[in-house]
């Protein structure tokens, strides 16, 4: 994209995933594009109105087409309009061009900005770019190719089979490669969450977009592309309230094939887990107390819950979380249950 720049006058980059089906953000690289603003095209459900993308999927693949010449003069007008006041024109841009670019089971768009002192695309620079569309198509297959032959992450298998509650190790592409047995039986027991071609669905659309988001900015925290803690989301489903945990996975050998993903584990709070953290106690010198409060959190329960449950004020279970950060290293409740999940002595037990 950088290269890209200096001979096509563009400011900013991206290349998107979607369904095959209907059009919906499952996977984004980006280059020069701020990451909270597209996190709220995903998670807002901006794509959904996005008139302009609606255009490229409808019309023939391979060319580009951009906000200026396609959706006429009055953009700000349209339905696009909304895309374009809360996304693009705060970012600075003033035109996009936009191509669909054939990619499988699913559909790759790749979008060029250009800034206001930069213009709009103008017709044959359009047509310029659509010789670009191959070479894209044929980089995507290469990569993809190249993520599934490097197998280091697949030695993890037999790791995640010892974890208890469900877990799904998604690679550099988006897609879950691997999952656990407890992941499989979650996934048999609910209809409100599924995997279908590797990416992960549920029945609301919103949610879908809050977990691919997040499931993105874990893998370029794991590229090195973006400094991303350990993060987690509360769900609520049919089924119930489910607790997702998202941790960076990275390849630690100096292979020349970049190597990452995101580790994803999903823990209902109906289900009730008999953790034993018990040999971690001495592993961290954790009190009696510490211990229980670790155990309950790892079990999904709130700060709230766990003060209720334990006749105790809230501020003294804050304090003993305190303690327990200290100990452990943790910064977060989601590193801290992560850490308390995936820890050898934890593992070794199981």
């Amino acid at each position: 994209m950088q290269e890209l720049a200096g001979k096509t006058n563009i400011h900013a980059g991206v290349l998107a995933l979607s369904r095959s089906d209907r059009w919906g953000v499952i996977g984004v690289w980006t280059w020069n594009v701020d990451m909270e603003a597209m996190g709220r095209y995903m998670t807002e459900e901006m794509a959904g109105k996005d008139e302009l993308m609606e255009y490229v999927m409808a019309a023939e693949p391979g060319h580009f087409y951009n906000a200026a010449l396609y959706l006429g003069p009055s953009v700000e007008n349209s339905r696009y309009g909304h895309v374009y006041n809360n996304w693009i024109e705060p970012m600075g841009f003033r035109d996009v061009a936009i191509a669909a670019v054939p990619s499988g089971h699913t559909n790759t768009v790749i979008g060029l900005y250009r800034r206001e002192e930069q213009g709009e695309f103008s017709h044959g620079e359009l047509q310029q770019l659509d010789r670009l569309v191959p070479h894209v198509a044929r980089a995507l297959r290469l990569h993809g190719e190249l993520v599934q032959q490097q197998g280091k992450l697949g030695d993890l298998q037999g790791w995640l089979s010892l974890i208890k509650v469900p877990v799904l190790l998604f690679d550099e592409n988006f897609q879950c490669r691997e999952q656990n047995a407890a992941a499989r039986a979650m996934f048999d027991s609910l209809d409100g969450m599924w995997l279908r071609d590797g990416f992960i669905e549920f029945n609301d659309s919103a949610v879908t977009s809050q977990v691919h988001y997040q499931i993105l900015r874990t893998v370029k925290a794991a590229l090195g592309q973006l400094d991303s803690p350990l993060t987690s989301l509360s769900l609520q489903l049919n089924e119930g309230t489910f607790n997702l945990f998202f941790m960076p996975v990275e390849d630690a050998g100096d292979s020349a094939i970049t190597s990452a993903g995101a580790l994803v584990f999903i823990h209902p709070q109906s289900q009730i887990i008999d953790f034993d953290f018990t040999p971690l106690q001495a592993a961290f010198g954790l009190t009696e107390a510490e211990l229980a409060v670790s155990t309950r959190l790892a079990q999904g329960l709130s700060l709230s819950e766990i003060a209720a449950q334990q006749d105790k004020s809230r501020e003294t279970v804050r304090s003993q979380l305190k303690s327990i950060f200290a100990k452990t290293g943790a910064t977060s409740q989601a590193e801290l249950v992560v850490t308390l999940l995936t820890h050898p002595l934890v593992i070794g037990a199981v």
